[in-house]
């Protein structure tokens, strides 16, 4: 799986993205997948633009040849403090990763935040995600000596990672 159109998201690519965080989520112990706990995904498009954020995904052929799939995402936020952004629904499909696809979300985010002024990113992190804390350490990210829990059903602990002066992977 190499062929994937990234784009913006739009309202109605919830039920795919639902679908790709359900995946990943299976892929660990004791990390259910709540609907209910992500209504951001009812309109996605339109909730982070609502925070002047952006959400992109990545398309690629659906192996049935019925249309396409999502296998990719990416969202970003400013914060409240100026040149600071915040990353959210990294995801990419378990047989789109190590093609390159995490890394061309990531430059297509840095290329939106730097067009507003980004200096620092941040971004939390499930604590059994560690192939996903392995990438962010790869793109310059340190982990940070906090972690926060959700109270969710998967009953989520968090790492904070944060990139000072982030640059685009090579």
């Amino acid at each position: 799986m190499t062929n994937f159109k990234i784009e913006t998201a739009e309202d109605g690519s919830g039920r795919g993205l639902a679908s790709l965080i359900a995946s990943v989520y299976s892929e660990y112990e004791n990390c259910p997948f709540v609907e209910d706990e992500l209504r951001e995904l009812d309109a996605v498009s339109t909730h982070y633009l609502g925070l002047d954020g952006e959400i992109w995904v990545a398309n690629s052929a659906d192996t049935s040849g019925n249309g396409t799939v999502i296998v990719g995402c990416l969202a970003i936020v400013p914060t409240p403090i100026p040149g600071v952004f915040e990353l959210y629904k990294m995801y990419v499909a378990k047989d789109a990763r190590g093609t390159g696809l995490a890394q061309e979300l990531y430059a297509e985010a840095l290329q939106w935040g730097s067009a507003r002024g980004l200096k620092s990113l941040r971004l939390w992190t499930d604590t059994r995600f560690a192939s996903g804390h392995r990438f962010y350490e790869k793109l310059g990210f340190a982990k940070q000596p906090v972690v926060r829990y959700l109270g969710d059903a998967g009953q989520t602990w968090e790492h904070l990672f944060v990139c000072n002066a982030p640059t685009a992977p090579s």
